[in-house]
């Protein structure tokens, strides 16, 4: 178990031409678990999404870093972003745009494409014009049931990834986090970085 469990990997992120090198060498699993294995020990503390983008947070509170001088003339706009970034947020951040879910062991009790069904049963399937509303479909019902935060909830006990980019996080009390990339495409399937600054590390890079 590596001795840096809770805290930033030794060293930068690897950059974007070692995570191609090893996809071309089939050791995208092995870099992912180097990555992602600061989280072990965190608590998993938030899930929620922007349209279909779903994020997930580990760790303590921080405070993002204040946004560079603005020039342009949408002041309320500019004002509400300010204000959402002044809250504190858990400071290990995902960014899933890929296939998703959270398993407990009594089976899956959220995942991605619950964002496009409705959260009354049956669940239908919601049309373009309804599901993007927060409160209105599966996903958000789901998530807001979870509790997190401030509870400390579920702690991450391991990292497990494949060769494709995809990984699953085991965490406490037989639960899992599952994300799973869904095409052989180089493009954006998720990303992991730190809400208080530095580097992001994308997989996979694209131009």
């Amino acid at each position: 178990m590596p001795d840096y469990l809770g805290h930033e990997m030794p060293g930068p992120f690897p950059t974007d031409d070692e995570l191609l090198r090893a996809r071309s060498d089939g050791r995208v699993g092995v870099v992912v678990e180097r990555v992602l294995n600061e989280l072990i020990g965190l608590p998993w503390r938030d899930l929620g999404r922007a349209a279909d983008l779903i994020w997930l947070g580990f760790g303590d509170d921080v405070h993002r870093r204040p946004l560079p001088p603005y020039g342009g003339s949408d002041l309320q706009r500019r004002a509400e972003i300010e204000r959402q970034r002044a809250q504190p947020l858990a400071r290990h951040r995902l960014h899933l745009q890929c296939p998703f879910r959270v398993d407990t062991p009594e089976g899956p009790i959220v995942g991605s494409q619950d964002i496009y069904r409705n959260a009354r049963a049956p669940h239908d399937w919601m049309d373009a014009g309804t599901w993007q509303a927060h409160g209105a479909n599966l996903f958000d019902h789901r998530a807001s049931e979870l509790g997190l935060d401030p509870a400390p909830g579920q702690v991450v006990e391991a990292v497990s990834a494949d060769a494709g980019g995809g990984f699953s996080i085991r965490l406490t009390d037989g639960w899992r986090i599952v994300v799973a990339p869904a095409s052989a495409t180089i493009t954006e399937f998720w990303r992991y970085f730190h809400a208080d600054g530095g580097d992001h590390f994308v997989l996979f890079p694209s131009d």
